[in-house]
């Protein structure tokens, strides 16, 4: 958590993003609503600070976990099931290249009603982790290095999401820290440049967007230059897009969510096919509402992707500043609780 992680404040007015929440407002009021939005990540910052030293203490339960039976054989079971599942599904959206295709309007859309999968494809790369975690001999096993590769490229093509790849790889890392011992700096840097060519290689090919087909030339290593600017290109536009001045300028207008965020959320294991209205992420909200302009309750028509919102202006925007209160009071005193573990 970064309260100054925003561009600092300027005074000169203007902004590049395409937020229809941001281009009303006139240059002044862009220049406060800065002042403001850094203020609010100071003060969620406060509150979680505040309840991580001197909230409330909770017990810490003492739990005795045993190792399983047969665990090598469940995790091959378990995992083996998953990728079947996930490879069936890749292969009755058409393949891979039409899998890619669908994508490219709008992930938010493109699965609506289909999110039980996307969780079937990270619990795949879950398994292997457990794997590694329970029994520090799978390095030196060729079937979980091959189960492993499997599984993240079926979770990265299901999903789409680069994350799927990228937050894998740094929980192996943590487990192979703690069994070893000691921190590899050196396989970090490597594991970061890795992530840093993935996000720019994935980006190309993910947001060709009207193509119906896939340029797999760009896999070619030799147009590796093109990933790092691809990638050094998008974190730029992210940066320029300010979302989360997007959504904070956008309560005035649009309204609070009251809890939708959280709802949806919480509800995620529910399909859309049976709850057809469930609410969606703050991502998704985020675009419709502040860059499309759109009304919170209005039927998500067009195809829609997620324009990330911090933690903190997820909470402003469902329940104004007591939901900040209430929402990061909470996490630090998880969070004290989690590191008294």
């Amino acid at each position: 958590i970064d309260p100054l992680r925003s561009a600092p404040v300027s005074f000169d007015g203007g902004s590049s993003s395409r937020a229809f929440s941001i281009s009303t407002l006139s240059d002044a009021d862009l220049s406060e609503a800065r002042i403001w939005l850094t203020l609010l990540y100071c003060f969620a910052l406060a509150v979680y600070y505040a309840a991580f030293f001197w909230g409330p203490r909770f017990r810490v339960p003492r739990i005795a976990f045993r190792r399983p039976s047969n665990q090598q054989v469940k995790w091959i079971a378990a995992a083996g099931l998953i990728i079947l599942v996930c490879s069936a599904f890749i292969v009755s959206q058409g393949g891979l290249a039409a899998q890619i295709a669908i994508m490219r309007g709008g992930r938010s859309a493109a699965f609506s009603g289909l999110g039980q999968f996307l969780v079937l494809a990270g619990l795949g790369v879950m398994v292997m982790l457990s794997w590694l975690a329970f029994d520090r001999s799978a390095l030196r096993n060729p079937l979980f290095w091959g189960m492993l590769m499997v599984a993240l490229v079926n979770t990265v093509v299901v999903s789409g999401a680069r994350s799927a790849l990228i937050y894998p790889l740094v929980m192996f890392m943590m487990i192979w820290w703690m069994q070893t011992g000691r921190a590899r700096i050196g396989v970090a840097a490597i594991a970061a440049v890795v992530s840093l060519f993935f996000f720019g290689l994935a980006g190309i090919i993910r947001q060709d967007y009207g193509a119906t087909d896939v340029d797999w030339s760009i896999l070619d290593p030799t147009r590796a230059a093109e990933w790092i600017e691809a990638a050094r290109e998008e974190a730029e536009w992210r940066g320029n897009e300010e979302s989360d001045l997007a959504a904070f300028a956008g309560v005035d207008d649009a309204g609070l969510l009251m809890g939708r965020t959280y709802l949806g959320a919480a509800a995620f294991w529910i399909p859309r096919a049976i709850w057809p209205d469930k609410p969606r992420s703050a991502d998704s909200y985020n675009m419709y509402v502040n860059f499309v302009g759109r009304e919170i309750g209005d039927e998500f028509e067009v195809r829609i992707w997620g324009i990330p919102v911090g933690a903190e202006v997820e909470a402003f925007w469902n329940f104004h500043l007591p939901g900040v209160v209430l929402i990061f009071f909470f996490l630090g005193a998880f969070h004290r609780w989690l590191a008294n573990l």
